[in-house]
């Protein structure tokens, strides 16, 4: 995640970047997110991993970083994803697998 941050700053990707949270001033509610299982129905909200606002306009795009492949927590991040696209919590949102 640390080198995904500063890979983002130092192309000038990012013109902003948050590892917690969104950039509207809202929370989302893990209750809000249907179909949700595990620690993450468990929470009180959700925020993306990575929350960009790109450095040409205005977008802002979140992922959910995916380092495992455990089914339920694919599962519970894609029904994430569908639900911030679906809200007004950002521009897009993607799933993001990463590959060590």
């Amino acid at each position: 995640m640390v080198e995904l941050v500063h890979h983002f700053l130092q192309t000038g990707f990012a013109r902003e970047l948050l590892t917690t949270g969104h950039f509207l001033e809202q929370k989302v509610p893990a209750s809000a997110v249907e179909g949700l299982g595990g620690s993450k129905a468990k929470a009180i909200h959700l925020s993306a991993d990575v929350a960009v606002r790109v450095a040409q306009g205005n977008l802002v795009l979140s992922a959910e970083i995916k380092s495992g492949l455990f089914q339920s927590e694919i599962l519970n991040d894609l029904r994430i994803v569908r639900h911030y696209n679906e809200a007004p919590t950002c521009d897009r949102a993607e799933l993001a697998p990463i590959r060590k």
